[in-house]
């Protein structure tokens, strides 16, 4: 039950700072601070209380059914990684609710609204063990993220805030196809409909399937994390977001890092396994690129600048060489 109330509580703190705000400014910001903290306190005393436990044990588990016929379940559960991601996701939602205490004057109230709302989602994304309540959970983050940096951000505001909801949007929707995939090629093999994360990751499928599946989830992830090319919505939304904007976004970051691993490397296990072959390849010599030097033209050398006869910055012994 604890789990469910590392969501609940920013969930309903969030509405109780906003009606607070018609009466009195201080104590929306009271009451979301107050939140955050007992968030973090039980996520402490989780830590404390499973101190010695493996980072692959369950700490805590709650499971009810939710759209029973499609195999969707309120399901959570906390190992020692996530743990660990949701204690630094609630101090930076300490540090954000403190950055805005004089900063943020317009709209306390809801704007203390979007920020306990993100933290919730954030938390959600990081307990669910059902992949549609994770997509669920990955989703709410967006919308509060959209209000902070379009109302309380700086001059180019609404420019940043619409580029940012348009890039996670078309990703989320990448992602939400590769669940669907992995849903019904689940239901295909089994005959059997869910979306419980731990029966998905034996479904059987080809290999090309498996590729394109992984591929929803990696340009999904990527685009959120984000990656170079990928990533050039993330200059506008951090520098025009305000500063608890751009300290949660830096929470948002931890849980892209922490799925993109999860699931793709657990559910898809034939891909993890053909690109590490292929980094495997350029780390050791074996890559055609370092079989065949003529790939590489000759440039003129200056001093201090990397031989470009090599792939650039690396040798097949894995150290720079500068000259």
């Amino acid at each position: 039950m604890i789990l469910l109330w590392l969501i609940l509580i920013p969930l309903i703190a969030g509405v109780l700072a906003w009606a607070a705000a018609r009466w009195s400014a201080s104590a929306t910001r009271w009451i979301a601070l107050i939140a955050v903290l007992i968030d973090f306190v039980l996520a402490l005393s989780l830590w404390i209380g499973n101190f010695h436990a493996g980072l692959r044990t369950w700490f805590a588990q709650a499971d009810w059914a939710w759209i029973p016929q499609f195999g969707i379940r309120f399901h959570l559960g906390l190992d020692g990684l996530s743990l660990l991601l949701l204690m630094l996701t609630f101090f930076l939602g300490i540090l954000s609710v403190l950055a805005s205490w004089n900063e943020i004057t317009e709209a306390v109230g809801f704007f203390h609204l979007n920020l306990l709302w993100i933290l919730a989602g954030i938390a959600g994304v990081f307990l669910a063990v059902n992949l549609f309540l994770f997509y669920f959970a990955w989703e709410l983050m967006l919308v509060p993220m959209y209000f902070l940096i379009s109302i309380w951000g700086h001059e180019n505001r609404v420019y940043a805030a619409v580029k940012f909801f348009l890039f996670t949007q078309l990703s989320g929707l990448l992602m939400l196809i590769a669940i669907l995939a992995l849903f019904f090629l689940h239901y295909h093999a089994t005959g059997i409909y869910t979306f419980e994360y731990e029966e998905l990751l034996g479904t059987t499928m080809s290999s090309t399937a498996e590729m394109w599946i992984m591929l929803g989830f990696f340009v999904a992830f990527a685009v959120k994390l984000p990656v170079v090319v990928l990533h050039t919505w993330l200059p506008d939304a951090h520098t025009e977001a305000p500063t608890a904007g751009s300290d949660t976004r830096r929470a948002v970051v931890e849980d892209r890092c922490l799925r993109d691993a999860a699931v793709r490397s657990a559910a898809l296990p034939s891909c993890r396994a053909h690109v590490r072959s292929r980094c495997d390849g350029v780390r050791s010599g074996r890559h055609p690129l370092w079989r065949n030097p003529g790939l590489w033209a000759d440039r003129p050398e200056a001093p201090g600048r990397v031989h470009q006869r090599e792939p650039p910055g690396l040798r097949p012994s894995g150290h720079l060489r500068v000259e």
